[in-house]
């Protein structure tokens, strides 16, 4: 007799003839039996049995001491509170070939999506399948053979409170359906679990499997799922590549069932795993390289031998850490822009070190710092001389408010959008506009031409400043009366430190010095402005004409660039 056959005869008779009851009794009982053949575990045989069988290769090879892990699409069979745990969206499948015509498969996938946030999805299947049964009639006759097909429908939800806790709540809806040849059943019922990371070395984990206890009824009777409650938990070892990982759980129709394991992470992209589960020892191995994860579990049976299980995990799409850190990214970004806007260099600072430590925006922050850094001392530099402008602003000098005002300008030529500077120039354009600097003209050098045509651009110039209404000209008969007083010789004083003593002498702040040249047939005027206190050359041009008619407009050439340069209009 196989494992996939029944024998039976019937007390009676009726020889060759069907009874329908009695058949009906007869797939129930060999239901049972085939449950029997590749059962690895004392559950073999208990009603809905074919839940137990699993989901993952990784679970199993960790001796089902999972629930407490549960960071995979297995996560809806085992427990649903740590799908919180998954980042990517997810598919996993895992195929057993179990004993004679029997075979198990799982499939999940999990959508792990940033726009679903705080809820984690999946869809799964689960299904237990022996081909091969024989019909047998009363007499044993073998007939046509039939197929014992169970399967769940999985459905999951997962849920945190928020992006970075360490909490999970999950609930899985199961629709099950068991058919055997024509005789079929379905049911609902759910599962529901809880997972807490209190810290990141430790996991805790509980799950409750057949809340309804969902009852299958078919020909032959009725069976009800068992309510079970799982406890358990996973600690990473400090300082170490190892988890250990252990679980109990319980249901009223059997005693409680331990499980435990070992896995080691120290290898790359390999993972050794050893489980124990109710007495069996279990061995597996994982491997994982980018988006492709592997697993293999093997198992025993004392009566049954070896067993394999093999899942293949694929993930894809951004993950929602990712996601996550380019939404923090952009926010960071933003603040920084404001920081900018209201100039809080430091907190821009700090923002943008933060930012380098994300690597989608390391290089950008990095370049971004360098440049803050530059703004921060470049505005520090603003505020030195913004304050010293703001010190010569207060004084009753009008040469001080000019420097206040070239200050003041220099800041606003670096940083156009500084309100602060701008304000003070105002200020300083509206002392200066009422006020007007002493300036006099002395005697041009004449070179190449009559002393008489030097001494006339002397006073087309001199008429050019007046007409200007930007300066307070000093007259020439003023001039001289003070130099005559004073018995200063001035004939032929064209030098700069001459020029500071006449200044000196007729308190003016400035002095005009320079000469009337001609060069083949080329007049030029050069003309430079001397500041008495300073004893410094402020300002020089010089401009050419073709002829001699022509130097009266040279005059007005360079008396409007003197106004411009010195009163900067």
């Amino acid at each position: 007799m196989t494992p996939n056959s029944i024998t039976g005869m019937e007390l009676g008779s009726a020889k060759g003839q069907l009874v329908s009851g009695f058949l009906a009794r007869l797939f129930i009982l060999m239901h049972v039996v085939l449950g029997l053949s590749f059962a690895e575990e004392a559950g073999g045989g208990l009603p809905g049995y074919f839940l137990s069988q699993g989901a993952g290769a990784r679970a199993l090879g960790m001796g089902r001491a999972f629930v407490a892990v549960a960071d995979d699409p297995s996560a809806m069979y085992w427990n649903p509170g740590g799908l919180f745990q998954l980042e990517q969206k997810e598919l996993s499948f895992m195929h057993v070939i179990l004993f004679e015509n029997a075979r198990y498969n799982f499939a999940g996938y999990v959508h792990a999506e940033p726009a679903f946030d705080p809820f984690t999805f999946g869809v799964g299947v689960a299904q237990l399948y022996a081909g091969g049964l024989v019909k047998r009639d009363s007499l044993n006759n073998p007939g046509e053979e039939f197929a014992d097909t169970q399967t769940a429908w999985l459905v999951s939800a997962g849920y945190r409170p928020s992006v970075d806790s360490g909490f999970g709540v999950g609930l899985t809806a199961k629709l099950l359906n068991k058919q055997m040849d024509t005789a079929s059943t379905s049911g609902l019922d759910f599962d529901a679990g809880l997972l807490i990371r209190p810290w990141d070395f430790l996991r805790l984990g509980v799950a409750a499997q057949n809340l309804l206890g969902a009852q299958l009824s078919r020909d032959g009777g009725t069976e009800q799922l068992p309510l079970s409650a799982t406890f358990a938990l996973a600690l990473f070892l400090p300082g170490t590549d190892v988890m250990v990982a252990g679980a109990a759980d319980y249901s009223k129709d059997r005693p409680w069932r331990m499980h435990g394991s070992v896995e080691y992470l120290g290898l790359k992209d390999l993972a050794l795993r050893g489980g124990y589960d109710q007495g069996r020892l279990i061995g597996g191995v994982g491997f994982r390289q980018g988006w492709l994860g592997l697993d293999y579990a093997l198992t025993s049976h004392a009566e049954l031998g070896l067993s394999h299980r093999a899942s293949l995990g694929v993930r894809f799409g951004s993950s929602r850490l990712e996601a996550r850190a380019r939404i923090m990214v952009a926010a960071l970004w933003d603040k920084v822009e404001t920081d900018l806007k209201r100039k809080d260099w430091q907190s821009a600072m700090d923002r943008l070190a933060t930012l380098s430590d994300f690597e989608v925006a390391h290089e950008d922050a990095e370049k971004k710092l360098i440049e803050v850094k530059e703004l921060k001392l470049r505005s520090e530099r603003h505020q030195v001389k913004v304050k010293e402008g703001l010190e010569k602003l207060s004084a009753s000098s009008w040469r001080r408010w000019a420097e206040a005002s070239k200050l003041f300008r220099e800041v606003l030529r670096e940083d156009p959008a500084n309100e602060e500077a701008a304000g003070f120039l105002a200020k300083a354009k509206a002392k200066l506009g009422a006020a007007k600097p002493h300036i006099a003209v002395g005697d041009l050098e004449a070179k190449e031409v009559s002393p008489n045509v030097a001494q006339i651009v002397r006073d087309y110039l001199s008429n050019e400043l007046v007409n200007a209404r930007r300066f307070e000209v000093i007259e020439r008969s003023r001039m001289e009366e003070v130099l005559k007083e004073q018995a200063f010789q001035k004939s032929g004083c064209t030098t700069q430190e001459c020029a500071v003593e006449i200044g000196k002498l007729l308190n003016s702040e400035f002095m005009i010095i320079g000469s009337v040249n001609k060069l083949g047939s080329t007049y030029s005027l050069s003309v430079r402005v001397v500041d008495v206190e300073k004893a410094t050359t402020v300002f020089s041009t010089i401009v050419d004409r073709d002829s001699e008619s022509a130097l009266r407009g040279a005059c007005q050439e360079a008396a409007s660039a003197l106004v411009k340069e010195m009163l900067e209009e």
